[in-house]
């Protein structure tokens, strides 16, 4: 079974900044035991910042935000108010950004490049889960480059 790595899980915490840095992966495969699936996985979080961050070789997506599956039972505090500011997100296996719960989340000012591997592989997948809701969605200033997509969509 494949491994679920993320560099960062910020889950039911709140008042994070993780800003100037760089995280690169190992790289992507579907045959890899120890493939590192996301940079930031921000579930049930509040007040998260990620700003000027350099994120590549993700196996899975970049940044996930929404919902933890972990438990579906369990009660979830919603995942608001969370910025992404003047990142730079490319070479991951899936999608840049997954935006599948959440309230106030704000894009902007993002480089997505060579997104290019496997399904369901978009630049910013908005796809909020039944389970759960994302209202109020704003981005802004998005560059997207070095796109290929056999269904042709990018968000």
């Amino acid at each position: 079974d494949e491994k679920d790595i993320v560099f960062f899980y910020i889950n039911k915490a709140i008042n994070i900044v993780a800003e100037n840095g760089i995280i690169r992966g190992n790289g992507f495969s579907s045959e890899s035991n120890v493939a590192v699936s996301s940079a930031f996985r921000i579930t049930e979080a509040q007040n998260v910042e990620i700003l000027n961050m350099k994120i590549s070789n993700m196996n899975h997506d970049g940044l996930y935000i929404g919902y933890d599956y972990s438990d579906p039972n369990e009660a979830q505090m919603i995942t608001k108010n969370i910025s992404v500011r003047n990142c730079e997100i490319y070479g991951v296996g899936r999608n840049g950004i997954s935006v599948v719960s959440g309230d106030n989340v704000k894009i902007h000012n993002c480089l997505i490049r060579d997104i290019s591997t496997y399904q369901p592989k978009s630049c910013i997948d908005i796809e909020p889960e039944s389970i759960s809701t994302t209202k109020t969605l704003n981005i802004n200033n998005i560059s997207i480059k070095n796109f290929t997509n056999k269904e042709k969509r990018c968000g």
